[in-house]
């Protein structure tokens, strides 16, 4: 499937970093070919080395996977430059074969990613060779045919000009950065690590090596983003970009670094490095962040037939006959920081709360939704990393479910985040735990809460302590299903005791308990008014007033 658009974007790029440049000619390249799984390898001293992946569910197998020139398909693709399409993995001659107890990362990839059909495609140009490879995969055995291939290797040619002339380039600042002066270098090397490598981490220990000081990195919601040793702040740098953005953060430094021989010409150009990075960091995650959304509510809608099901969950890195658990995450209130409730759950997402595939993060209308394998996340962490940086958020948690049934858990996820709501700030609810009274006060917001408390019950809470020791005889005596025996023992109170509060209650309401309209009513004001006291304490206020 040709899209001329999509292949003119790539070469657009000459001022993308090298792994900006591989991300979005993997992107366009899934675009035009339509395979779920598509990575990138570079040649480094002879031995390929996986750079950039799009649909993988293992980051850990990526990371590791390494295939020297002549070995296995990949390897005769770059030694012979020949393009290959392989139609069932398991039955290829040249595929490679680990010796038994000795699996390694080549053949795990297509192994525990059930990978079976496949194109590869050298990467390279005319005058600097080939200097690596692209792997279109799916999960189907005969999913490709020849278009296909021949798809693949037009955006692969698209892409290997760009990418050769990215790594010229970076091979020239090599050669240029021998020639410079320590500080020079200093610059050059935070440059590389912070823009050509997308490491900002690295920038932030490169440069507290450098300066033989404490230095942290914050961003805009007050976020530490990186830090390299213990840093006790002497002197701050405020970031600012060249285009007018809202300043994306804070530079901070355990001495003043300036007064120490740094030139401040050099500190405003680190400045600006970290100031670009982050404002980058932001847009690109919006950016991803929204895609994923947008697929995601494509994926809740109905109808959505088979084969866009399919594709959706693929797209997304679901197994789509896997399994799932939904959290959703949202603060108490309107909190002016909810705008940087995605990033800063992104980011944690990113830390490595997980132990083999990292969980889903999208935007839900105005919550953060998180969508983790039940198999390989452990959400408690997840939360916990999550609340210790923002202690008042709130948590509402979804049984485990197929795929399938996505839309669902994302519903139940909702629904306990609103219990938890209720509750108190930092609460986490789970909706397999709810109890029936969250149940029951979740349908109402806390004035309609009161209101229906009020009409009810209002002169027994308006008759101060003897009046709370009132709703908690009916809630008990309801909760005894109404056998004054059990529910006299549970209260420690004797039969006639109990009898004579119900009698009052009945006076004071002008209900009756031998009424099934009044029976319903009071048992529903009862466990409203005993699930506001801790739910919404203004709500049960014995004042009568109404909440404000």
């Amino acid at each position: 499937m040709r899209d001329d658009d999509s292949l003119t974007t790539i070469g657009r790029l000459s001022s993308a970093s090298l792994s900006q440049l591989l991300d979005e000619s993997l992107r366009i390249g899934q675009r035009v070919t339509g395979a779920p799984i598509i990575w990138c390898a570079l040649l480094e001293g002879g031995t390929l080395r996986m750079r950039s992946h799009l649909g993988l569910r293992h980051e850990d197998l990526a990371k590791d996977w390494r295939l020297d020139i002549g070995e296995g398909i990949g390897g005769k693709v770059i030694s012979t430059g020949v393009p290959a399409l392989v139609y069932d993995y398991a039955a290829h001659p040249n595929r490679v074969v680990d010796p038994v107890g000795q699996a390694g990362a080549r053949r795990r990839v297509h192994v525990t990613e059930s990978l079976r059909c496949s194109m590869l495609v050298p990467l390279g140009t005319d005058g600097g060779g080939i200097f690596g490879l692209m792997v279109f995969a799916s999960r189907e055995s005969g999913a490709f045919g020849s278009e296909d291939l021949a798809s693949a290797r037009e955006v692969c040619a698209v892409s290997s000009a760009a990418i050769g002339s990215r790594l010229a380039q970076e091979a020239g600042q090599r050669d240029a950065a021998r020639r410079r002066s320590p500080a020079e270098r200093l610059l050059a090397a935070v440059v590389d690590r912070v823009v050509a490598h997308d490491d900002i981490s690295g920038g932030v220990d490169l440069l507290g090596s450098f300066l033989g000081c404490g230095v942290r990195l914050v961003d805009s919601s007050g976020e530490v983003v990186a830090q390299h040793g213990d840093v006790t702040l002497s002197d701050t740098l405020g970031l600012a970009v060249p285009d007018g953005e809202r300043a994306p953060g804070i530079l901070g430094f355990s001495e003043d670094v300036v007064s120490d021989g740094l030139s401040p010409e050099l500190m405003e150009n680190v400045v600006a490095v970290f100031g670009a990075a982050l404002a980058r960091e932001r847009r690109t995650l919006e950016s991803d962040i929204g895609e994923r959304s947008r697929l995601f509510e494509r994926l809740l809608s109905a109808p959505v037939g088979h084969r866009e099901r399919i594709q959706c969950t693929a797209l997304l890195g679901l197994d789509p006959r896997g399994s799932v658990q939904v959290t959703a995450v949202g603060p108490p209130t309107d909190d002016p920081r909810h705008a940087d409730l995605i990033r800063l759950t992104d980011r944690v997402v990113r830390m490595g709360t997980v132990t083999t595939a990292k969980p889903l993060v999208v935007l839900h209308g105005d919550t953060v939704v998180v969508v983790a394998t039940e198999s390989d996340t452990d959400l408690s962490m997840f939360e916990g990393m999550l609340s210790r940086r923002w202690p008042e958020l709130n948590f509402g948690r979804s049984g485990v479910v197929d795929v399938s049934e996505l839309p669902q858990a994302v519903d139940d996820a909702a629904f306990a985040l609103e219990v938890a709501r209720l509750r108190s700030p930092g609460e986490r609810v789970v909706f397999d735990d709810m109890l029936a009274d969250d149940l029951v006060a979740s349908f109402f917001r806390p004035s309609a809460v009161h209101r229906l408390t009020k009409e009810i019950l209002g002169p027994v809470i308006r008759d101060g302590e003897r009046g709370i020791d009132y709703i908690t005889t009916l809630h008990t005596f309801f909760a005894c299903n109404r056998r004054l025996d059990r529910a006299a023992e549970e209260l420690h109170l004797h039969v006639n005791s109990l009898r004579y509060r119900l009698t009052k209650i009945e006076e004071l309401t002008g209900r009756d308990l031998r009424d099934p309209d009044d029976i319903f009513l009071l048992e529903a004001a009862a466990r409203l008014a005993v699930a506001s006291a801790s739910l919404a304490p203004e709500v049960a206020d014995p004042s009568g007033e109404s909440p404000s």
